[in-house]
């Protein structure tokens, strides 16, 4: 592996890892709006707090989804045509 190639590898565990930790920072923090009906020190209406939580919960997994995608190996591609 020439340097070029660490690098690029480097960058991605970097993603990845920063993937999955807001990805779960996300998703918590969603659950936390949707139970207490607050964001900070602000009280919110509860369909702002179902809205927002829900949103942060879908954002929250979708990151998840993508960091873990990212960790599984990847099945290689078959472009040649046997038919």
């Amino acid at each position: 592996m020439n340097s070029e190639e660490i690098k690029h590898q480097r960058s991605i565990n970097l993603r990845v890892g920063m993937d999955i930790g807001m990805g779960l920072f996300y998703a918590i923090i969603g659950v936390i709006v949707v139970y207490y009906k607050t964001f900070g020190k602000m009280d919110v209406p509860p369909y702002v707090a179902y809205v927002l939580g829900s949103m942060m919960i879908i954002g929250g997994c979708a990151r998840l989804y993508r960091g873990i995608k990212a960790i599984l190996p990847q099945k290689p591609i078959d472009i040649t045509n046997e038919e």
